[in-house]
């Protein structure tokens, strides 16, 4: 087996092992084992980064959930279908209207708008 490998013109940011390759004892089947885990470990990065985005943003609706069902006497279930739809009606991110609630002293506008309109009746 040939451990030769044709040069590319890759640079090394995309992962190209140039002459590094050409001159290894390696077998060249080991390089693309390489890029493929070098793939992989980017993807698990990747959708790492998004896991702790939805946690960091998980943990502020909480917050603020709390924040309105010691305000307002809601129940949990409650505050968060009050953040849901202030959000919408005011197209805002439900993330950004719990983090104004939870650093506000006061309820940012669109929420109270939602919390003075009795519910509709069943």
């Amino acid at each position: 087996m040939s451990t030769a490998r044709p040069a590319d013109n890759r640079d090394d940011e995309t992962g190209s092992w140039g002459a590094v390759e050409r001159l290894s004892p390696w077998p060249a089947d080991a390089y693309a084992l390489i890029e493929s885990l070098r793939a992989e470990l980017t993807q698990l990065r990747r959708e790492r980064d998004q896991l702790q985005t939805a946690l960091d943003t998980r943990v502020v609706i909480e917050q603020a959930k709390g924040v309105l069902v010691e305000r307002f006497r809601l129940s949990p279930n409650q505050a968060f279908e009050a953040l849901r739809s202030a959000a919408r009606s005011s197209r805002t991110a439900l993330h950004g209207l719990a983090a104004d609630v939870v650093a506000m002293r006061q309820t940012p506008p669109e929420l109270e708008r939602v919390l003075a309109t009795p519910p509709p009746a069943h």
